[in-house]
């Protein structure tokens, strides 16, 4: 499985690129459903097309947002069942929103997932210092986030969904 040439291919393998039509989607069915709630903070809307489209194919409900502080925001008002934290994005970046979550009583069992495009270990240590749940290299596959959710969210992991 080899990574695709053009323009989506930085992020993601061959095998789990998204279909032509695809669009972003914003504001995707609320409340939660069968599968739970999974929130994306990403600034690359070309990922959180693929990772929502990925999600609502597997049965989950999502919401995205641009950046880190629009994140904490969403955590407040939908208080999702998962997230999906890009570590680098512009203005309050991945880190800071994560130790935010943490610091916060009320979400402490939030299972958060961080993304990154750096896969060096020092990255990976400080997700975990911060609190952090899981660390996911880009590119990743489907299977490869499926399997991460459902480790983290197992009351609405089905087989099937992989």
């Amino acid at each position: 499985m080899g990574i695709a040439s053009f323009g989506l291919g930085r992020w993601f393998h061959r095998d789990t690129l998204p279909d032509a039509g695809l669009a972003p989607t914003y504001g995707y069915q609320l409340p939660h459903g069968d599968r739970g709630l999974i929130l994306i903070v990403d600034d690359s809307e070309t990922v959180q097309a693929f990772l929502s489209k990925m999600l609502r194919q597997a049965g989950y409900m999502t919401e995205v947002a641009c950046d880190g502080s629009s994140g904490l925001r969403m955590v407040m008002k939908h208080q999702p069942d998962l997230v999906l934290m890009d570590l680098v994005m512009p203005g309050t970046g991945g880190f800071e929103a994560t130790r935010e979550i943490r610091n916060n009583p009320e979400f402490d069992d939030l299972p958060i997932i961080v993304m990154s495009g750096n896969q060096q270990a020092t990255e990976q240590f400080w997700s975990q210092r911060i609190g952090a749940d899981d660390f996911m290299a880009k590119p990743f596959s489907r299977t490869e986030v499926l399997t991460r959710i459902a480790s983290l969210m197992p009351e609405y992991s089905l087989a099937s969904g992989l």
